[in-house]
């Protein structure tokens, strides 16, 4: 691989908690996806810049069984680790809300993974698994001490057959980590004489950094690195924040990479709405073999880095199902959409609001851009339905732009609704009627986004049938952040149908520039 100018972020959105692999040279990465169906999104790429989307590893019920009240930002699947040994592609991770930690499996990456291969009841706990594979055959787990099993703060590791799930060792406490709390995300791998010990500390907020220790054993102790934590923009003047949670990889030609999330913050006090983005940085070691990321400097943010080209989808699919960019709340996926052979995406209601934590119609995409416009077209198919655009966190999280036809014969309405936790508001405003509907979200942030107290705006708009743009309503983006919401989700445009079971609507294309 020739040397590359590192534009950052390289995956722009939700892309949280980034887990790398190398097949000769060709990279893998997959994150988390929390409540999202399809589940942990997989990339490739031969040049760690340019990332190619390759499937949702868990993709079907089988593999991904949410609870009920399934939030899209919180529990559901938590860090992953990707790894490849001996012709087979390994993704361990942990379902929040189920029963814990699974591993599934793929000689093939772009194929079908395998079902669930669960771990057993002695070694479920924690959060974060990881694999290691040694030279002799041994596998090694390492996954955050779990204190309901009395275990403290800190990383546990046992040998583990990942055939079967079975533990074969039991856990044993490995390391504190190394001077700060939340200890989490480890990572064990080896260079030259010794193993070293990747791990995530501080909270993923604000004081989030990675820190990272060396032993001639896997099993420790662990000589703390000297410079620690080897990466953190913690109380520096940067436009990237939060920075933590790593994987390290080598490519082809023996260089060193990190991957790690960061945000975007925007505003005083400082939120993000974008969500928790995978970033990449170079890695070079000391003389005395310890790494040095970005050679001590903090890493900087490129405004036009991977800045995904404008896009639009008319929902034309051979296969009957929605683009890869698409994703549901929990496990209603298959049940609340239709591709028919008439033209557009068809949405089957499941309730009469998106504030429910139950099932609803509602599809969405990352928002990957503090300036970002979505435009969709609708066709109402069922009297007193909603069928609109929305940005969404949570499902006490979101503003939205619906069309209202009602059956009194008392018109059409814009209804404009917003949702920040407990408060709910919704307007309504009588438009004429069309045989179709374009609407648009368009996220306008302040070019001194950093230092506005309200940077960035959400506003919502109907075009007339002469092609107008008439605005229905905005609101303050910093009110869908995590910082108010809490969670580790993201922000989404979404289109949805809300009504009694039955109600329809169609979405003839949606489009994101």
């Amino acid at each position: 691989m020739s040397e590359i100018s590192v534009s950052n972020p390289i995956l722009p959105g939700m892309h949280p908690d980034p887990t790398i692999c190398r097949v000769e040279d060709v990279f893998y990465l997959a994150t988390s996806s929390f409540g999202q169906f399809p589940g942990v999104p997989l990339y490739r790429s031969r040049d760690l810049q340019t990332w190619e989307f390759v499937r949702h590893i868990l993709s079907r019920p089988s593999q991904l069984d949410f609870v009920e009240e399934q939030k899209l930002g919180n529990a559901g699947i938590f860090a992953p680790t990707l790894r490849y040994h001996d012709g087979t592609f390994y993704l361990i991770t942990t379902q929040i809300g189920k029963i814990g930690h699974f591993i599934v499996t793929a000689v093939d990456p772009a194929g079908e993974w395998s079902d669930p291969i669960w771990l057993d009841a002695d070694h479920q706990g924690g959060i974060d698994p990881s694999l290691t594979f040694l030279e002799d055959g041994t596998v090694l787990c390492q996954v955050t001490g779990d204190g309901r099993w009395g275990e403290p703060q800190g990383i546990v590791q046992f040998e583990i057959d990942p055939k079967t799930g079975r533990g074969i060792t039991s856990r044993q406490f490995i390391s504190k980590g190394f001077g700060w709390k939340a200890t989490e995300g480890p990572h064990l791998f080896s260079r030259g004489d010794y193993w070293y010990l990747l791990t995530a500390e501080g909270g993923t907020e604000s004081g989030h950094r990675v820190a990272i220790g060396r032993s001639s054993s896997p099993w420790g102790p662990w000589e703390p690195c000297p410079h620690n934590p080897i990466l953190t923009h913690s109380g520096l003047e940067s436009a990237i924040q939060n920075t933590g949670h790593a994987d390290f990889i080598e490519d082809e030609n023996g260089k060193w990479w990190v991957v790690f999330l960061g945000v975007r913050p925007q505003g005083y006090p400082p939120v993000h709405v974008l969500g928790r983005e995978t970033f990449l940085a170079p890695v070079e070691w000391s003389e005395s073999g310890w790494p040095i990321v970005n050679d001590g400097k903090p890493v900087s943010l490129s405004e036009e880095a991977n800045k995904e080209s404008g896009w639009k989808d008319s929902f034309v699919n051979e296969k009957g199902e929605l683009g890869p960019r698409w994703v549901s709340v929990g496990r209603a996926f298959r049940e609340i959409y239709e591709l028919p052979e008439s033209k557009g995406l068809r949405l089957l209601s499941r309730s009469e609001s998106l504030s429910t934590p139950l099932a609803k119609a509602w599809v969405g995409v990352r928002m990957t851009q503090p300036q970002v416009v979505c435009e969709c077209e609708v066709c109402p198919e069922s009297l007193n339905a909603e069928l609109g655009i929305s940005a969404f966190m949570e499902h006490f999280g979101y503003y939205s732009l619906g069309i209202v036809e009602k059956s009194d014969g008392s018109g059409v309405y814009a209804r404009f609704s917003r949702r920040v936790i407990d408060l709910e508001q919704v307007e309504e405003r009588e438009i004429p009627g069309q045989s179709s509907y374009r609407l648009r979200i368009e996220l306008a942030t302040r070019p001194d986004g950093w230092n506005a107290g309200d940077p960035s705006r959400l506003i919502f708009s109907v075009a007339t049938e002469e092609g107008e743009w008439l605005e229905i309503g905005a609101g303050a983006s910093r009110l869908l952040s995590t910082e108010i919401l809490g969670g580790f989700g993201g922000l989404f445009a979404g289109v949805y149908c809300l009504g009694k079971p039955g109600s329809t609507g169609r979405v003839l294309w949606f489009s994101q520039r």
